[in-house]
């Protein structure tokens, strides 16, 4: 079996690299290195967005998991904040589900990262109560979530029915957590009662004032929570 990368993916891990040496993330980090964590830049996500790389792995662009990787290890040793990995894995499953925020997660207009569940954390717990979805449980830490708009969740009922929901960050408890790591933030969310209705086949609801509720009934379920416009 041959590991050896392709020309195309040396191309890319190239074009990568040069971008990366003109834009410096270590010295853009080092003068506000005690001002906090770091932070994910409109410049970083433009550039991620503007190359395709949001949407590397949609089916339009045709990238693989190889081609994400590669441009991660470039980012990992650059010591860029860029959570490229992640933009890319919840734009690719937002279209996979045919997802509302999908357009706005590829463009780069809406960032939004995926919460994962850890061992500690087997799984985020979504109940379906007549017309109404709740959430809880606690995902492992997440990178990028400072600055997105955004958490991808996916829970279990207890039908063993899978959900997937977009939910703004504003919409859940967030734990920061203490790390060695001055280039990269963490955050751990945390649904204690994020809930929404779920109606008919198609919906448009607002269950609270700060955010507007798009959902499609189906399988698996998909729900979306995005801030209006006039909020952000």
């Amino acid at each position: 079996m041959d590991f050896a990368l392709s020309d195309e993916q040396e191309a890319l891990a190239g074009a990568e690299r040069a971008w990366l040496a003109k834009n410096d993330p270590i010295a853009a980090r080092r003068p506000g290195i005690d001002d906090g964590p770091a932070r994910t830049t409109a410049a970083g996500v433009r550039h991620l967005a503007e190359s395709g790389l949001i949407g590397l792995l949609t089916q339009d662009a045709g990238g693989t998991q190889v081609d994400l990787a590669v441009l991660v290890e470039e980012h990992g040793r650059a010591a860029s904040p860029l959570p490229v990995a992640e933009l890319a894995l919840a734009t690719r499953l937002l279209e996979q589900l045919d997802h509302p925020a999908y357009e706005a997660a590829e463009s780069g207009a809406e960032l939004v990262v995926p919460g994962l569940t850890s061992l500690e954390n087997p799984a985020l717990h979504a109940q379906i109560d007549g017309t109404r979805l709740r959430l809880r449980g606690t995902t492992a830490p997440v990178t990028g979530l400072i600055d997105a708009h955004s958490v991808l969740l996916v829970a279990a009922t207890d039908s063993g029915a899978e959900v997937g929901a977009v939910v703004p960050v504003d919409a859940v408890s967030i734990r920061i957590l203490e790390s060695l790591d001055v280039t990269r933030s963490g955050r751990s969310p945390t649904c204690t009662s994020t809930s929404t209705k779920v109606r008919g086949r198609h919906c448009s609801t607002a269950p609270s004032p700060s955010y507007t509720t798009h959902c499609r009934r189906s399988a698996p379920w998909m729900h979306s929570a995005r801030p209006p416009a006039s909020s952000r």
